[in-house]
């Protein structure tokens, strides 16, 4: 518990500690339920502290002590709604009070633990306007970063968790804006990472794709190309076959005259036997 707190407690309890209660039954019964109140509190017992602190308010002329006393106790024991009712009703009743200020930021914190986190930032925001130089102005400016840094809202966070650093680095908040600074500049890094492999990444694809494009045209013209080629192998070898064919007739038309020829010389040597044999005859 804050040190602070258990002063502000125990300032409050040790009238009642020698108190010698008045003789009424319903004053005996407030006081009692008062200082068990105050006893559970101290003990963090919430639950009892609540139970005692919602008795002696319920006499409906407790003083704000008591009224402040239940609020935190709600708040301890995270019961949120109750404490933004009972910040209400404070406020209502005590305007002029020692504890409004306190209610105001307790009212702040109860909203932003329900995630109403615009109430809170307008419910604080108001409070560190009226009390620039109250005790809780660097606990609400850190209630404040915290809705936007839950918000991701980093660049307003961060400069709210940086004058809690820079001008209340003794306050409790402070430790934990530091951590929260150190979480942001982790979360910035990871951006530009991210971002890098993003582009990155875009232009590797950007880069595949034209690969793969020009690799499919390669394959294209080669294909296209393979099939001219193989077109005019195909040309030459019917102007082969061609010229074959007409080789082959000049062949054998040659060969068909060779064979007259032959023919021919063959009647010319037996008419010329014929004619000597007749010669022969005559002369003898």
């Amino acid at each position: 518990m804050n040190r602070s707190l258990v002063y502000f407690t125990s300032s409050i309890l040790s009238p009642y500690l020698f108190l010698v209660f008045p003789f009424t039954a319903d004053t005996v019964v407030a006081d009692m339920a008062l200082l068990q109140g105050y006893v559970a509190f101290l003990n963090e017992d919430w639950v009892s502290s609540l139970f005692f602190f919602r008795k002696a308010v319920s006499s409906g002329n407790a003083p704000e002590e008591t009224w402040y006393m239940l609020i935190l106790s709600e708040m301890f024991a995270e019961d949120y709604e109750s404490a933004v009712e009972d910040c209400n009703t404070f406020v209502a009743n005590f305007p002029s009070g020692e504890y409004y200020s306190f209610a105001l930021y307790q009212r702040g914190r109860a909203l932003y633990h329900l995630n109403r986190k615009d109430e809170s930032v307008s419910q604080l925001t108001e409070f560190c306007h009226l009390y620039p130089d109250h005790e809780l102005y660097a606990p609400a400016l850190f209630w404040i970063a915290e809705s936007f840094f839950d918000e991701y809202n980093y660049s307003a966070s961060k400069v709210l968790y940086e004058r809690i650093v820079s001008d209340f680095p003794r306050d409790a908040k402070a430790s934990e804006a530091e951590e929260r600074l150190r979480a942001i500049g982790q979360a910035e890094r990871e951006e530009k990472l991210l971002y890098l492999l993003k582009v990155t990444g875009e232009e590797y694809l950007a880069a595949k794709e034209e690969y793969e494009r020009e690799l499919s045209l390669y394959r294209s013209e080669d294909a296209l190309g393979l099939h001219d080629h193989l077109q005019q192998r195909t040309k030459e070898v019917d102007q082969l076959n061609t010229l074959v064919d007409e080789l082959q007739l000049k062949n054998k038309a040659q060969q068909d005259l060779i064979d007259e020829l032959e023919n021919k010389n063959r009647e010319l040597q037996i008419t010329a036997e014929e004619a000597r044999r007749m010669a022969t005859d005559v002369a003898s």
